[in-house]
């Protein structure tokens, strides 16, 4: 390990809403680190549970610790950014309340990575699938998320990965997340971090977990919260992801399959695509079964934030 000579200043910074179920397993895998962030604040967002009490037990015996309440809830963004405007590390580390470190090493390496660089990308993965949904998922993560070796990232890279941590200052330079972008508010800001020409450091070393829906009801709720996210998108950025293009005609496809033939066909091809699709997944993953239910899962959450960003857009127009 490289010796350096002053250690920065960690802020972890946890935004968390009605989190009971995994705070306390968060903060441990901060805490259990040999060498430990400057300071943890918790942003309790509206919480309607046990959040926040857990969080004060935890207070008592950690100082390190801060807790920030606020009895309406908000948006990822606000939090997190009321959680930097209250941090006093040199570095801010945005990390979700559902995630956890792997290694006792993680801000060493990170304080390392820091070293000449704007910021650091954290890759994640997630646990070891419980059920046939979450199969379905983490099949997926391995046409994504492959290890990659350390390597720097800048702005000319064709590929770009979310900033989890850079220096304070920078963070308040660009302007902290958007509070007017839901779900997406971190590609926003990561859109800004490379456009102003930053450069990052990713590590596979410090990778985390990151859980996948493990119903399918929190599954939906996902895909709305990405639907919801995609509309404040398209207000700001009057993009369409192609994905959902291509959903919205395979479903406008199979609907109209029983009037006109000529749309049976089209529906055939695309179901081709798909089949193709997750059979390049099984090829990274090596799992056949979960490769191609999530090529279908992944239509099922496409419909759903179709739904989500149309009913966004009546909501708006009807008020």
């Amino acid at each position: 390990m490289i010796f350096i000579e002053k250690q920065p200043k960690i802020s972890v910074i946890i935004p968390a809403r009605n989190e009971e179920d995994v705070i306390e397993r968060c903060l441990r895998s901060l805490l259990n680190q040999k060498v430990k962030p400057y300071e943890i604040i918790v942003v309790n967002d509206g919480s309607t549970d046990r959040t926040g009490e857990i969080v004060e037990r935890m207070m008592k015996r950690e100082k390190r610790i801060r807790l920030i309440n606020f009895e309406e809830g908000h948006s990822a963004a606000f939090a997190r950014n009321r959680g930097a405007e209250a941090a006093r590390g040199d570095v801010v580390f945005f990390l979700d309340a559902d995630q956890e470190l792997l290694r006792r090493d993680f801000f060493s390496i990170m304080a390392e990575d820091l070293e000449g660089v704007d910021g650091v990308i954290c890759p994640f993965k997630p646990p070891k699938p419980k059920n046939l949904l979450e199969r379905a998922q983490t099949a997926n993560y391995y046409n994504f998320y492959m290890p990659h070796n350390v390597h720097l990232v800048d702005k000319n890279s064709p590929y770009k990965y979310v900033v989890h941590s850079m220096h304070r200052k920078l963070f308040k330079e660009l302007g902290g997340f958007d509070e007017s972008i839901f779900y997406f508010e971190d590609a926003d800001l990561e859109e800004r971090f490379y456009g102003s020409g930053k450069i990052a450091r990713y590590d596979w070393r410090l990778v985390y977990i990151n859980k996948y829906p493990e119903t399918f009801f929190e599954f939906v709720r996902q895909s709305r919260w990405m639907g919801r996210g995609v509309y404040t998108m398209l207000k700001k950025r009057r993009f369409l992801v192609r994905a959902l293009l291509f959903w919205l005609v395979y479903a406008v496809s199979a609907f109209l399959s029983f009037v006109n033939p000529i749309f049976l066909y089209l529906f055939g091809i695309m179901n081709f695509v798909v089949i193709i699709r997750g059979l390049k997944t099984w090829m990274k993953s090596k799992d056949f079964v979960g490769s191609m239910m999530f090529a279908y899962l992944h239509g099922v959450r496409s419909i759903i934030v179709l739904f989500q960003v149309l009913a966004c857009f009546l909501s708006d127009v009807l008020h």
